[in-house]
């Protein structure tokens, strides 16, 4: 990928992420054990697979192949703990080579940069 195409994808994914937090921040503690439109998630499994799966990305490009992990948050916590999800993959897609390098996400499923 050029460097002009990584940044278009990563511009991609914080404005994704962006969406995301919009939507974040307009729901409240009381909302936690609602249904979402990602049945059968509850707004905090909802929360929780979002910061999973960055957690879960940003270790893979950085070469670590651990499988996802979901962790409980605090609604109080759930900005603050997305927004650092958020800032981690953003800096490690940023991080030389992370673009080229192939990453295994699960067996089989492995992607270039």
């Amino acid at each position: 990928m050029t460097r002009q195409e990584n940044a278009t994808v990563i511009d991609l994914f914080e404005h994704a992420a962006a969406t995301f937090r919009s939507v974040l921040d307009e729901v409240r503690a009381e909302h936690h054990d609602l249904p979402t439109p990602c049945a059968p998630l509850d707004v905090s499994e909802l929360v929780a697979k979002a910061v999973g799966h960055q957690n879960w990305v940003t270790h893979a490009i950085h070469g670590d192949p651990a499988p996802p992990a979901y962790p409980s948050v605090q609604p109080d916590l759930w900005m603050a703990v997305f927004d650092e999800s958020t800032a981690s993959m953003v800096a490690e897609l940023r991080s030389d080579g992370a673009m080229e390098r192939p990453v295994t996400l699960a067996a089989g499923l492995t992607f270039p940069g």
